[in-house]
């Protein structure tokens, strides 16, 4: 996959995946992959539906209240951002380069897009992937080749902090004590993208896997050895499927 995000709908939890010019929904009442199957008639068309055709100007720019065009395909990363506030319903934020698209779910449309050195100074553009830590309310974690970054919503920057940013995915094991970090427990760098459930765990995906951190960060799942780096992970293609087998994509 190349981006995916998840949103509360009514008692319903769903995941959009995206990739190419193509997205998946996944719909569960509950949070664990365990219990979520692709929904049918996807894949669909990101085009065809963000914005939906019928508030599209064919010959350019977005009707009505917001000429921001269509969400791109092949997005960076996608970030659902509940507490983002503008006076928004239900704001989802795509990635992609040098910039970003707010599409907001209360209105089927894009209300802005701007560029990501603007409205997130010291973000590069270009990031793999980005999500909400649900232990940090207000705080959003980039990702992008080996590195993570940390940005602060409330206060509109990346926190000052004596080991400094970008960090390491893997963490910092040598040096100092005092710039010493554990990062996020596994060498994951190049990562596809991120998405975290209904129930706050955060899923990586990379090529054909995915890993899963709880919460609360104690503990990687669905690995042989943490030690070793978790290699393992579980097989996207196996735990959600379409009707005809074909299965979330990996990352090509």
């Amino acid at each position: 996959v190349d981006s995916a995000f998840g949103i509360e709908d009514g008692d319903k939890w769903k995941i959009y995946f995206f990739q190419g010019g193509n997205y998946y929904r996944v719909t569960s009442n509950l949070g664990g992959f365990q219990e979520m199957t692709i929904d049918s008639g996807y894949p669909k068309k990101i085009s065809e539906n963000w914005p939906p055709e019928e508030n599209v100007n064919k010959k350019g720019p977005l009707r009505g209240m917001s000429p921001k065009g269509i969400i791109p395909n092949d997005p960076d990363a996608i970030l659902s951002l509940p507490g983002l506030g503008l006076g928004l319903i239900a704001p989802v934020v795509f990635f992609k380069g040098t910039d970003f698209w707010i599409y907001d779910f209360g209105v089927s449309k894009i209300v802005m897009r701007d560029s990501i050195n603007k409205w997130f100074p010291g973000i590069p553009s270009n990031v793999n992937a980005a999500f909400v830590w649900p232990a940090e309310e207000q705080q959003i974690y980039f990702f992008k080749g080996e590195h993570y970054w940390k940005f602060d919503m409330k206060n509109v920057q990346v926190p000052d902090d004596p080991i400094g940013w970008p960090r390491l995915i893997a963490g910092k094991h040598t040096g100092p004590k005092e710039l010493q970090y554990s990062g996020w427990g596994v060498d994951l760098k190049n990562i596809a993208t991120a998405v975290v459930n209904s129930e706050e765990n955060t899923y990586f995906f990379k090529g054909t896997r995915f890993y899963e951190i709880n919460s609360s960060g104690v503990g990687f799942h669905g690995t042989s050895d943490i030690t070793m780096g978790a290699e393992k992970g579980f097989d996207i293609a196996t735990a959600w499927k379409t009707d005809d087998e074909q299965g979330i994509p990996k990352k090509t």
